[in-house]
This record gives C-alpha cells, structure tokens and sequence, in this order.
C-alpha cells in the first residue's frame, strides 16, 4: 500500500540517517518490520548506502538503494535484477529481487497460497 511505501521508506532514511535499526510497529494485527541501513564509501556516485528490511523476522529484502537525487534529495530504489524481457519500447525488464528467509516461514506462506 502507499502507507506502509511511505513508513518503509521513511524508516529506511531514518536508519540511514541514525546508522541505527529502525523497528515500525504497524497497527494491531498489521505487519512490524524493522530496517538497517548502511553508508557508503560513494566515491562521488549517485548511490549512498543499501538497506534491508526484515518483515516479522521472517522474509528479507536485502539491497535496498538508498540514492541520491539531481536536486540532492535521498530516495530509495527496490533491488531488482536485469531480465532477457525487453517492454513494448524495447528497453530492459527489471524484476524485484525477495526472498524468505527461513523454512517455516516458506511453509506457512505456501498453505495461505
């Protein structure tokens, strides 16, 4: 959802920012998540630091981008992977990259599938 783009996105600048976790309690009954986020040695490059967001300690997302803009605004950039697909104007797919972390979380994700 949007909402939870924005606290995903804002805990991850807040980490960024900090250099420390960042834990998100959402309503009750909705998902917690927690994210860290490193610096980068930049060297001058559009890319500052990367992310990971643990979802309930169950599924990752590693690789996050955390970037900055032209106007020198952070944002942050999904992982993705560079797909044989080209789109209707010929230009590259991209895919997201996530995975789940352990066993039991994979086993209970497949039985709600």
């Amino acid at each position: 959802t949007k909402e939870f783009r924005e606290s995903l996105y804002n805990a991850i600048l807040d980490s960024f920012k900090s250099g420390k976790d960042v834990v998100v309690s959402e309503k009750e009954g909705e998902l917690a998540f927690s994210v860290k986020a490193i610096a980068l040695d930049d060297n001058g490059q559009p890319t500052k630091g990367l992310a990971r967001l643990c979802l309930e300690e169950s599924f990752v997302i590693n690789n996050m981008s955390i970037v900055e803009g032209k106007d020198g605004s952070l944002f942050v950039a999904m992982p993705s992977y560079k797909t044989k697909s080209v789109d209707e104007n010929g230009k590259a797919v991209y895919k997201d990259v996530c995975y789940p972390t352990t066993k039991e979380f994979r086993q209970q994700n497949n039985k709600t599938n």
